[in-house]
């Protein structure tokens, strides 16, 4: 496999567990505000097996793994490999992907390998090309789909679709949210140098215009689970101080 790193323990990558981090190294689009930036590229082979005795030695601790990138299912078989070993080690298995090898995703759900999903959409199918130069649009689309019956039919535990929220980019929002209906979504705070990025109660607001429950994730407040100027959960948030702001609007 073409690796790109290994963090042995993380609480943020995996909501509710604690888990170690594998990143596979490469992908084949190139998102500006990426904060993997150095391993979209370059070369670092290693064995299947080497990587899997990293997994195991923080088994003690860790209660699920979680695959990312660069872009983890670019590398099918590499990929099948791994999650087949953790499946082994009695680890659940997440991968965080930009939905564009639907196939790798489709033999993964094939074999029941997958516990979690985080598909990040970028933007509306149609506008692919134009962001990235590449018109892989269907394929996300293609992922989306997948997931969601498999999602829907018990096959996959947990699935959520994330979307990297920028100042001036809004638009897009109501729209995916339209086409991912029914499967949990995501808000997620995106940080690029020279724009104030959008707020904990900037992101609420664009919820409030969508009529379902939301994740809201930010630097300054962690996650929360919205519904309609109620927060329901927050993890390291002050939600009084928030619920105040919002009341003096």
């Amino acid at each position: 496999m073409n690796f790109g790193g290994f963090v042995p323990l993380s609480t943020v990558d995996w909501r509710g567990r604690a888990v170690c981090t594998v990143f596979l190294r490469g992908c084949p689009v190139r998102c500006h505000y990426c904060q993997n930036m150095a391993i979209l590229s370059g070369t670092d082979e290693r064995e299947v097996g080497e990587v899997l005795d990293m997994i195991r030695d923080s088994t003690l601790l860790a209660t699920g793994v979680v695959f990312s990138g660069g872009e983890a299912t670019m590398q099918k078989d590499a990929l099948i490999a791994l999650a087949r070993g953790v499946r082994e080690m009695g680890l659940g298995v997440c991968i965080q992907t930009n939905g564009v090898f639907p196939a790798t995703i489709r033999a993964l759900l094939a074999e029941r390998l997958l516990d979690k999903v985080a598909l990040d959409i970028k933007t509306r199918w149609n506008h692919y090309k134009n962001l990235f130069g590449k018109d892989v649009g269907d394929q996300v689309r293609e992922s989306l789909q997948v997931c969601t019956q498999a999602y829907q039919d018990g096959v996959l535990p947990e699935f959520e679709v994330v979307v990297t929220t920028f100042r001036g980019c809004e638009d897009d929002i109501p729209y995916i949210a339209r086409e991912a209906a029914g499967v949990d979504l995501v808000l997620q705070q995106g940080i690029i140098p020279g724009v104030a990025p959008l707020s904990t109660r900037e992101l609420a607001g664009i919820a409030d215009r969508l009529g379902r429950t939301v994740k809201i994730r930010s630097r300054e407040d962690g996650e929360i689970i919205y519904e309609g100027r109620r927060i329901l959960r927050g993890a390291s948030i002050d939600v009084s101080s928030i619920e105040q702001t919002w009341e003096s609007r």
